[in-house]
């Protein structure tokens, strides 16, 4: 269990961190395949602070996968932290949709992400 826990943790916060570096380099192109259908024709600062918040969360993933690893942390700390951090995709999924977004990206990329974290943190928690 530790090695596909640990796999998926070290993968999905390479792609939010990935996926949040593309929001403060290059916000509007990487925006364009979040969902929505109309997005401002501007550099939004909102693009940035999105970013900021999912390099973040990449980062704090990381860390508490090196506390677990090093055993100064249980591995169920990392696992309510996954299940918690699960509830950010699902409102983005939500969010798209509320908003006439694209149901595909809304269910196949915010519904999976939430689904591949939510898994991962059961795994953590039967660690």
């Amino acid at each position: 269990m530790y090695i596909a826990a640990a796999t998926l943790t070290l993968l999905g916060s390479a792609l939010i961190m990935w996926i949040g570096v593309s929001y403060i380099v290059r916000p509007t192109r990487i925006a364009a395949g979040f969902g929505f259908r109309e997005l401002p024709a501007y550099d939004n600062p909102y693009f940035r602070i999105k970013g900021v918040r999912d390099v973040v969360s990449g980062m704090l993933a990381l860390a508490m996968l090196t506390l677990v690893t090093f055993a100064i942390a249980a591995p169920i700390v990392l696992g309510v932290y996954m299940l918690v951090g699960a509830l950010v995709p699902i409102g983005d999924m939500l969010v798209v949709l509320r908003y006439g977004g694209r149901t595909r990206v809304a269910l196949g990329m915010h519904g999976l992400s939430a689904a591949v974290a939510a898994v991962t943190g059961v795994l953590w928690l039967t660690t």
